[in-house]
């Protein structure tokens, strides 16, 4: 079943799912018009909008007799009266009722015609000036903008929820991407994946050996390490994941390979002989990462003996560090970049303490960061100082309209501090890394705190275990137990595991 006609009222809308109640006028078929009420999900709906609707007649058991739109698109009125309808409700801004009368009157109901292709023509309307016809050119052109978005959307099946989501990243340029490639939207639309996007591509005619397909099938299936944590895959992985995924050869997916990599999208890094490819963004993370780490570490940082200030310390504080957490404190104060590792009770949180009375002793500004909000509460209520997550650190932004996640803080605008310390370092990814050494300037002292036995992160990466394995970064590692007066065995369990030892289980404690 198919209606035509105007949106006369809009009910009710959810802006969140489209989902619309309007009474919609449609011609009695005697020269007259009735209203009817309409239901069903709208990308965007206007209140003077003539629409094509397909749908079917329902009899709600309250509201009494709907009819359900399945489909729509946005279209021009073709009869003398319903254009007139049209114009006098707004739906071209500059024409009002008055105005919609006389342009049809003088048109003989070709006025779109005459919009389109003779424009001047109505400058001979009186009262018409060239302000407003400015004004009816623009809001006829935006409007026919949507409706060849919408007919496009609906010739190829695409549901209004999805539509939605496509219009707000591509905006008015949403025909030519969907023409050029469809397969955009499945790396740039958020919530779409490559299934959705295929789907949208085999209605629009495209075959599944089309090689746009191809490379669109071999960049989906690259995205893939961000689900498994790591940052690229090796040549035989992703030709295999990327054959499956598309049900076509692997030999058609090895031939479109070089064309990925030239579309600057990945990246492929061959190391001995083996060939890696990376999603770019990641390739530019771990890239940008090595480069601001090895200029960190060539920066010298100044001060006092480390030995006689971690003296003043235990005098200070009546304590005497055992000689590991020494080492660590001397590390951290001595080098530009450093690593503090163990398991649990091992004084991590004690080193940390330690550290602030140490920089605060020596006038040295310390931000104190961690990847999660619950880690940086921790990390303040044991230190007794303010700690943030890194994300704040940096000072996080989000660019709604571009989809786009950036930092305030970078290397054109650095933290402001002399030292960073940063803890539960197990948990940081590759990215997040990156943009924190880009916000690092030389000189500053960076220390990671962390149990690189710990899960790694969930996102790309093994930070903290690369940055000990690497061999260029000065690490200590904390092995005595501290906590075993607090009664847990937890503590003393994960220590023996790590030494290969079966820790013995006592039913009454809480390690079982």
């Amino acid at each position: 079943m198919q209606l035509d006609g105007n949106v006369n009222h809009i009910i009710f809308r959810n802006e969140q799912n489209g989902y619309t109640v309007a009474d919609f006028e449609v011609g009695d078929g005697q020269g007259g018009e009735i209203l009817v009420t309409i239901v069903g999900e709208f990308f965007e709906i206007k209140e003077g909008a003539y629409l094509h609707l397909s749908g079917e007649w329902t009899d709600h058991m309250i509201y009494g007799e709907q009819f359900k739109v399945d489909s729509y698109h946005t279209k021009l009125p073709e009869n003398p009266q319903a254009i007139k309808s049209y114009l006098a409700s707004g739906a071209v801004p500059g024409i009002g009722p008055k105005m919609a009368d006389t342009l049809v009157e003088r048109s003989g109901g070709e006025i779109f015609d005459i919009i389109e292709n003779e424009p001047g023509r109505l400058l001979e309307v009186p009262g018409l000036g060239k302000k407003t016809l400015d004004k009816i050119l623009k809001g006829y052109h935006d409007t026919k903008s949507e409706r060849d978005i919408m007919v496009l959307l609906q010739d190829y099946q695409i549901p209004v929820r999805t539509a939605r989501r496509i219009v707000e990243v591509f905006k008015d340029n949403t025909v030519s991407v969907l023409m050029e490639d469809p397969y955009q939207i499945a790396l740039k639309v958020p919530g779409i994946g490559f299934k959705k996007a295929d789907e949208i591509a085999s209605n629009m005619g495209l075959e599944q050996d089309n090689t746009r397909r191809i490379a669109a099938g071999i960049l989906y299936a690259l995205q893939d390490c961000y689900k498994t944590g790591n940052t690229y895959l090796p040549k035989e992985e992703l030709v295999s994941a990327s054959a499956g995924l598309l049900g076509v050869e692997r030999e058609l997916v090895e031939d479109e390979l070089d064309s990925v990599l030239f579309s600057g999208r990945a990246y492929k890094e061959v190391v001995e002989g083996k060939e890696h490819f990376y999603p770019i963004e990641l390739y530019k993370a771990e890239d940008n990462a090595a480069y601001c780490l090895n200029e960190i570490l060539k920066s010298e940082v100044t001060g006092e003996d480390p030995e006689k200030i971690i003296k003043k310390l235990e005098k200070r504080l009546r304590i005497n560090f055992d000689e590991s957490q020494k080492k660590a404190l001397y590390t951290a104060v001595s080098a530009s970049v450093s690593v503090i590792t163990g398991g649990p009770g091992t004084g991590k949180t004690t080193i940390i303490s330690g550290l602030c009375e140490i920089f605060s002793s020596l006038g040295i500004k310390t931000a104190l960061a961690a990847p999660t909000g619950r880690a940086a509460q921790r990390m303040s209520q044991a230190s007794g100082r303010p700690a943030s997550t890194i994300h704040r650190l940096l000072e996080y932004e989000y660019n709604a309209d571009e989809h786009l996640m950036s930092f305030r803080r970078n290397q054109d605008n650095p933290i402001e501090a002399g030292a960073v310390i940063i803890d539960e370092s197990s948990m940081l990814d590759i990215e997040l890394f990156s943009y924190l050494l880009s916000a690092i300037e030389p000189g500053t002292r960076l220390i990671f705190v962390g149990d690189v036995d710990q899960l790694p992160s969930v996102g790309p990466g093994n930070v903290l275990g690369d940055l000990i394995d690497s061999g260029r970064i000065p690490t200590v590692y904390l092995t005595d137990i501290h906590r075993r007066e607090e009664g847990s065995a937890i503590s003393v369990g994960a220590h023996e595991i790590n030494r290969g030892v079966v820790p013995e289980v006592d039913n009454a404690s809480d390690f079982m």
